[in-house]
């Protein structure tokens, strides 16, 4: 005889953050998403006489991006009996792993895509994404961050107003390096939360006084993964450009949703065989609209 338990054992759930921190829009009647961009400023005016004027401005111009969301999709068929019988919820627990499963890629595209058919990544090194210009490559040829300047640096290629929006984004493996990071009086550069008003007051983990997300799928160095990134580690297999850590404004990374999470069950389909189909869909896009609203540190020799 036996006591059946009504829980399950499952893995861990990794979490996802660019969606809670980009900016999201929904589209409606529309295809794509066009947003008008002011590409570069008027020049600074010079000074004069009453009768006299500046010199005609060449310098402002205006540009455009779009985002045109892309199908995501996943389906699983589940028996009848199964459904009918368990001492679980089965379909609610199909429906929400199908929607973790479409969660993974997409977090993975928002942060290292290439932008063909899927989103520009955050960490991707493309014409249309965050300029190498906002990069600070570190002086050590050590494929782990090992120097606590290396961040402030970072920090400081962002402009000062940015800062009240920024966080910091960074894969698991060099979290743990900047964990073992020590300032010029041997205290911790990384601030558990909770610890009082002597460190850090607040309620989340904080780096240089700002928030900072641990993420599995943020790019790591060769130390921790292979020549190119590799899907057991961040899921994705685009090449390793050195960035290793963000520090910026998400909101100033945009998502374009044409559909949100559908998720049909379908219970004809596959009646021969006694199960149902469950279909998951979402349409989406998204890419760093502001260069200059994020900077990364980069590890040399990439």
């Amino acid at each position: 005889k036996e006591q059946f338990n009504a829980r399950l054992i499952k893995k861990i759930d990794d979490e996802v953050f660019m969606s809670r921190l980009a900016t999201k829009f929904t589209l409606t009647n529309a295809e794509s998403l066009g947003t008008p961009s002011l590409d570069s400023n008027a020049t600074n005016a010079t000074w004069g006489s009453e009768l006299t004027v500046g010199a005609n401005d060449t310098g402002l111009t205006y540009g455009k991006r779009e985002l045109t969301p892309h199908p995501l999709s996943a389906y699983a068929t589940v028996s009848k009996k199964l459904i009918r019988s368990s001492s679980i919820d089965i379909v609610g627990h199909v429906t929400d792993r199908l929607g973790y499963a479409l969660s993974i890629p997409a977090e993975i595209a928002f942060l290292n895509g290439s932008g063909a058919n899927q989103p520009l990544g955050l960490f991707t090194v493309h014409a249309n994404a965050v300029s190498t210009a906002q990069d600070f490559t570190s002086a050590s040829s050590s494929k782990v961050m090992s120097a606590f300047t290396d961040l402030i640096e970072t920090q400081y290629k962002l402009k000062g107003p940015y800062w009240r929006n920024s966080s910091w984004l960074i894969n698991r493996f060099h979290h743990k390096d900047i964990r073992n990071m020590l300032d010029a009086n041997g205290n911790p550069v990384w601030m558990p939360a909770g610890l009082g008003s002597v460190l850090n007051a607040v309620a989340y983990d904080t780096l240089l006084t700002r928030p900072v997300y641990m993420s599995e799928y943020a790019p790591v160095s060769t130390e921790y993964g292979s020549s190119v990134q590799t899907a057991s580690i961040t899921g994705s297999t685009g090449a390793i450009t050195g960035r290793v850590a963000c520090f910026g404004d998400f909101s100033n990374y945009w998502i374009a949703n044409a559909l949100d999470l559908e998720i049909v069950r379908l219970q004809e389909l596959k009646a021969l065989t006694n199960q149902d189909l469950f279909v998951a869909r979402v349409e989406t896009d998204g890419a760093p609209v502001l260069s200059e609203a994020f900077a990364f540190c980069r590890l040399k020799g990439y």
